[in-house]
């Protein structure tokens, strides 16, 4: 059966619909537990700022919205577009965008992806971080 995914791409914000991972012919991994199907996961980043020099440690916002959450799932983060500030760097397994900023002042665009091990599909969001 086709595996619907619905995704909802906004500025700062995305929301989708993962299918679980299982089921009668999927083995799943051995770290995972049977998650129900459909969850739905909505994770952001704000639109930040800081001065060169400055340290940043920016943490993402996950809501579980529906279904019994990802509880033994592990997540995976990864920069898909755009580029963070100089002296920053996003932690593929907290979300977190962390380091001193260096460079020069701008504006720098960033879309993450976020997947998790259990379940199919993954959630895209975009945002601006500001170097004054």
């Amino acid at each position: 059966m086709a595996s619907k995914i619905c995704i909802a791409l906004f500025v700062v914000l995305a929301a989708i619909a993962l299918p679980s991972c299982g089921g009668s012919d999927d083995a799943a991994p051995a770290a995972c537990q049977t998650h129900p199907p459909l969850p739905v996961v909505k994770v952001s980043y704000p639109n930040d700022s800081a001065p060169v020099g400055a340290n940043v440690n920016v943490a993402p916002s996950i809501d579980v919205t529906a279904g019994d959450g990802l509880d033994g799932a592990i997540l995976r983060f990864d920069l898909i577009g755009g580029t963070l500030p100089s002296g920053l760097s996003l932690n593929p397994t907290t979300g977190r965008i962390s380091g001193r900023v260096a460079g020069f002042p701008g504006s720098f665009s960033y879309t993450v992806r976020v997947s998790a091990d259990c379940f199919t599909g993954s959630v895209t969001t975009s945002a601006v971080f500001f170097v004054r």
